[in-house]
């Protein structure tokens, strides 16, 4: 399971869900803005969140994101 946190106008988000809707990945997205304190305390600066159920990063990532193919 894929789960994204995006925010509102944000450039990376909108590519990364793009990337993966492109590539018939299935996701979950969640308004960051609403988790924001968490996500900050998992040490996360930026948007997108993109989480797996083994891996975790921030930002518009392509290799990052060739290895949910």
């Amino acid at each position: 399971m894929i789960t994204i946190y995006t925010k509102p106008n944000c450039q990376p988000c909108r590519m990364t869900k793009k990337y993966l809707t492109e590539r018939h990945i299935d996701f979950t997205e969640i308004n960051g803005l609403e988790h924001i304190d968490q996500l900050k305390d998992e040490g996360f600066a930026s948007f997108p969140v993109i989480k797996t159920e083994t891996d975790s990063w921030a930002g518009f990532n392509p290799t990052k994101l060739k290895t949910l193919n």
